[in-house]
């Protein structure tokens, strides 16, 4: 059910034309769940963020990009 929802939220940001990321699977998702009256399907929803959060976590490390840090242009003000 979890990647049936990623799909879901995939699909929906393609038929509104919207640029496919990461972040904007994962904010998709929280707009679905908020609407959402099945309990499976908002589980399903909340697992599904989760591994998209731990996805984007996984690429950030492998490519040395630390999350928790600022980035440059907030060090420079």
């Amino acid at each position: 059910m979890t990647d049936i929802v990623i799909g879901e939220a995939i699909m929906q940001l393609v038929n509104a034309g919207e640029e496919i990321s990461w972040r904007a699977v994962t904010e998709a998702l929280q707009h679905q769940m908020q609407d959402e009256q099945d309990s499976e399907r908002v589980t399903a929803m909340r697992c599904a963020i989760a591994k998209v959060t731990r996805e984007l976590r996984s690429r950030a490390v492998s490519s040395g990009f630390q999350l928790d840090r600022p980035a440059a242009g907030q060090l420079l003000h």
